[in-house]
């Protein structure tokens, strides 16, 4: 294990470029690799334009409930103001 250690430090040694003298010669090393990043474009902020909320609509009337409608209800039982639907989901369950 210790041969192979002393190989690959050997190697890496070996394979080290010199090192350099001046700031110029790492200036000259170092030019080609510069990253310039561009400048950023300015963004102009989205223009937001606001409209009139358009006015309410009037409520309708309540419907009148029909006497087929009622008799089916008053027969199941239901009190008035809740539809067969209605009664179905506040009251079903598992009985």
């Amino acid at each position: 294990m210790g041969c192979i250690i002393s190989i690959i430090a050997t190697v890496v040694t070996l394979n080290c470029p010199a090192p350099v003298s001046s700031a110029q010669d790492a200036a000259r090393i170092l030019a080609p690799h510069q990253y310039v990043a561009p400048a950023p474009v300015e963004q102009r902020a989205p223009v937001i334009t606001v409209s009139a909320m358009p006015a309410p609509r009037p409520a309708l009337p309540p419907a009148r409930e029909s006497e087929a409608g009622r008799a089916i209800r008053m027969g199941m039982g239901i009190p008035g103001g809740w539809t067969p639907l209605e009664w179905a989901i506040l009251h079903g369950g598992n009985r």
